[in-house]
């Protein structure tokens, strides 16, 4: 298989992978991590990105599900790990 779908969790354990459902997987956890990795020059910014996310990352989350066609469906983690990617192009 080309994925972790299909593979059993002693596959999983073998290649030292931790195989976490996505639902398990909150946004906030995510947000917290990616600040964690800002670079030391930001160190000073962390809380107005942490104010930033709290405001506007669940409003537009709810706008892509109710307004929005997608023509291949994301989930809201994927969503949010496409946006701290964009973030990253332009901060570092």
């Amino acid at each position: 298989p080309e994925d972790l779908a299909a593979a059993s969790p002693a596959t999983v354990s073998r290649n030292g992978m931790v195989l976490m459902e996505p639902h398990m997987l909150q946004l906030q956890s995510m947000v917290e991590s990616w600040l964690e990795l800002l670079p030391p020059s930001l160190e000073g910014q962390k809380k107005h990105f942490q104010e930033l996310f709290d405001w506007y990352v669940p409003p537009l989350v709810r706008l892509i599900k109710k307004e929005c066609k997608e023509p291949v469906a994301t989930k809201e983690t994927e969503q949010l790990f496409s946006l701290t990617k964009l973030l990253n192009s332009h901060i570092t």
